[in-house]
């Protein structure tokens, strides 16, 4: 699976909009659909938000590792 995939499937399994993440990123929902189809690179310090916020490593959020398991 890659990145961008993971990104769209975690906000969707956890029902929400990209009008939600962009809001809690602080950036435009353009920027959230350009991450999300792998038209963009997210920077690096967006992938700690998300990992914080939806408190799983940046491993399984990035697709290194299939194991979701919550951040310390």
């Amino acid at each position: 699976m890659k990145e961008y995939e993971r990104l769209r499937g975690i906000r969707r399994e956890r029902n929400m909009s990209v009008n939600d993440v962009s809001k809690m990123l602080c950036v435009s929902n353009k920027r959230i659909y350009n991450w999300e189809t792998g038209k963009h690179k997210m920077p690096t310090k967006y992938y700690i938000k998300l990992s914080k916020y939806y408190n799983l490593s940046l491993d399984y959020i990035v697709g290194l590792s299939d194991d979701d398991k919550k951040t310390k």
